[in-house]
């Protein structure tokens, strides 16, 4: 009976380190699948409804930001880069930003719907160039 119970036992935690493994494998898979050879930002999004952190995906024509702690392969928002425009960044303090290195908030503003962006300094300086400058392959004079 105790035999039977152990091997029960061994079973049971053999299929639960499984689960987890498994797991940690996809979400692994799943960042390498979602930055696609482009830069990828760990940022803090704030919407009308709640915080949620993320990944954002800086594509040439568009940003996507998808849920960090999600099964999706597909974004949650997609901004198009002519739509984005990024407000002056705030210096933010707080326990729940350790995350990141020198954390900025910034509203931004696509169409009609104001998000509030906290990313570390670095990776707003990123995201700010690539909203003012032009996308590649559109012949523009920048002189």
């Amino acid at each position: 009976m105790t035999h039977d119970l152990l091997i029960s036992a061994e079973v049971a935690f053999g299929l639960v380190l499984l689960v987890v493994l498994v797991t940690i494998a996809y979400f692994l898979l799943r960042r390498r699948i979602i930055g696609r050879g482009n830069p990828l930002m760990l940022v803090y999004l704030k919407n009308s409804t709640r915080a949620r952190t993320g990944f954002l995906a800086v594509a040439p024509d568009e940003v996507q930001w998808f849920p960090f702690l999600s099964l999706r392969l597909r974004p949650r928002y997609r901004w198009r880069r002519g739509d984005v425009t990024l407000g002056t960044p705030q210096p933010v303090t707080g326990q729940r930003f350790a995350t990141l290195a020198e954390p900025l908030a910034v509203d931004c503003t696509v169409g009609l719907a104001t998000y509030r962006l906290v990313l570390s300094a670095s990776d707003y300086t990123a995201l700010r160039s690539w909203s003012e400058s032009a996308p590649p392959g559109l012949n523009a004079n920048v002189a």
